[in-house]
């Protein structure tokens, strides 16, 4: 069987946040367990960096290309080209955790999906017109998919109610814990925490992106009340501080949140 996997956001900014190290993690797992008689072909950008090879299958790259300006790989030339690109594969199934589907093909297809937040929150993330357009045709092909992942029941409820897709293309495989994370002993743990974010015993630790459905506002107010009534309460939030973290800022500048403490990491 010949397998190709939409690898590409493995090279871009996505390669550090949660979709990168789902691909990444999904991928060792298929390079640990998957039978021998699986050929791999991984779609990798051809103007960008290369990914980090640790982990993977062994694997045949196709090079693809996608413009660097997003509001126009949006507009159909991401479909489109992967259509194309895809052709000459030969693949019996093509498999992407994103919405990265060809407009045409000839292979079966199954995405993952992790959730539909535009359509949830579209006042937060379909406000341009190329924003709207793109993903009406993104979500378009994903119903066109022969078999849907989704890593929750509520993103399987989703999918199934706000995409029309029926019940039975849709199968929950929810996401594990990787190895990595196995917790270090308690004191060792702390002193680690302690020596290297000046954490203290006592907090409240955020890891994620800044972007609107993360609601950090409402993390900030909640821990705001917390902390009233535990004096030693500390909130340490863990995350890329880009472009995204204005949100993180804006939150901040609360006057009923107690700056003094909240600890902010960065990425770690």
């Amino acid at each position: 069987m010949r397998v190709a996997f939409d690898a590409r956001h493995l090279q871009t900014v996505a390669r550090v946040r949660g979709i990168g190290r789902y691909s990444r993690n999904l991928l060792g797992a298929f390079a640990r367990r998957a039978p021998r008689d699986v050929e791999w072909v991984l779609l990798r950008l051809r103007n960008f960096a290369p990914a980090d090879g640790a982990l993977l299958p062994p694997h045949r790259d196709l090079a693809t290309y996608r413009l660097r300006r997003p509001e126009l790989s949006m507009l159909a030339f991401d479909p489109v080209l992967l259509s194309f690109e895809l052709a000459g594969t030969r693949a019996d199934v093509y498999h992407s955790v994103q919405l990265s589907l060809p407009a045409r093909r000839r292979m079966p297809a199954v995405i993952t999906i992790h959730d539909l937040a535009p359509l949830i929150w579209p006042e937060h993330y379909l406000r341009l017109p190329y924003a709207r357009l793109g993903h009406a045709w993104q979500y378009a092909l994903a119903r066109r998919a022969d078999a849907i992942v989704a890593v929750s029941e509520a993103t399987k409820g989703d999918v199934v109610e706000r995409l029309g897709v029926p019940e039975e293309r849709v199968t929950v495989i929810t996401e594990a814990v990787d190895a990595d994370f196995a917790p270090p002993s308690r004191e060792a743990g702390r002193r680690l925490a302690r020596e290297r974010f000046g954490v203290p015993s006592r907090y409240v630790l955020y890891v994620g992106q800044f972007d609107p459905r993360k609601n950090v506002g409402g993390l900030l107010r909640a821990f705001a009340r917390a902390a009233d009534a535990d004096r030693d309460l500390r909130l340490v939030v863990v995350g890329d501080l880009g472009k995204l973290a204005s949100a993180l800022r804006d939150a901040l500048a609360d006057p009923r949140v107690p700056r003094d403490r909240v600890i902010v990491t960065g990425y770690v």
